[in-house]
């Protein structure tokens, strides 16, 4: 494996110095710079002797991890990204550590997906709740206001709880999220996010940064594709991650490429 040009995104590279605090020697960096790798240097820093190494980028766009560097390893290919098991591995660990929780810990993944799990769809100010709680959670304060400016919150619990209702027992995507996208300020981001916590096993969030780094439409039938797409990649590889999971993982993955430079 041709690892020359590896490099990390600033982010992850500085979440990983602040948990497991390595030795090393990268001074300052900007949080989307691509930061080069020498791999000899940082096997440690890396997660050599973890069981979540931290996925880097070879090659452009192949993810791996320290572990699959002296070895021969497959390689997953998903529309325009690649990744290693062990790279996928971790970055599942790493959405189900929720690595990216908000600082208020109500809208941590954990406590939204909590929520979800308990209130009745059919009661709007659990509705507008929830929706308020999946916005917090994406980091959509201002998708939030905006809902609030189209609809007072009577009229949005009800907006909401006929669409939760009927999304959460629905299985075709496209029926799914076509309610959420007529609801004023969602869009396709906002819609999937929401479906999202209604229904992990079936649904996942499709956001810009996919958008950017797939390809993929923000449409109800981008949605669908790319629903259809992470079935088909967790049937041929016989991943065991509900899809909610599985679509986290990668997003974490893109997310490296989209936002360094």
């Amino acid at each position: 494996m041709d690892c020359s040009s590896a490099w990390i995104r600033g982010t992850e590279l500085k979440r990983v110095i602040n948990t497991y605090k390595p030795r090393h020697d990268f001074g300052s960096m900007k949080e989307n710079e691509r930061v080069p790798l020498d791999l000899d240097k940082y096997r440690y820093l890396l997660g050599e002797d973890r069981c979540d190494p931290v996925p880097f980028v070879v090659q452009g766009d192949l993810f791996v991890t320290i572990h699959d560097v002296d070895v021969e390893c497959e390689v997953i290919d998903f529309t325009n990204i690649r990744f290693t098991r062990k790279a996928l591995n971790s970055a599942i660990l790493d959405a189900q550590r929720d690595v990216d929780a908000v600082k208020d810990d109500r809208y941590g993944t954990t406590k939204v997906s909590e929520l979800a799990r308990s209130i009745n769809f059919g009661d709007s100010d659990a509705a507008v709740g929830l929706s308020e709680a999946v916005c917090m959670w994406g980091g959509g304060g201002r998708v939030w206001g905006n809902l609030l400016r189209h609809y007072d919150r009577s009229e949005l619990g009800s907006e909401l709880s006929k669409w939760f209702l009927s999304a959460h027992k629905e299985e075709d995507p496209v029926r799914a999220i076509g309610p959420g996208i007529e609801i004023k300020g969602l869009g396709v981001s906002f819609a999937s996010k929401h479906l999202r916590f209604l229904a992990p096993e079936r649904f996942a969030v499709l956001d810009d940064v996919l958008h950017q780094g797939l390809g993929y439409a923000l449409n109800a039938m981008g949605y669908k594709l790319f629903l259809r797409d992470l079935d088909r990649l967790s049937k041929a590889h016989d991943l065991a991650y509900c899809v909610a999971d599985l679509e986290h993982a990668i997003f974490l993955m893109v997310r490296q490429i989209v936002r360094s430079m």
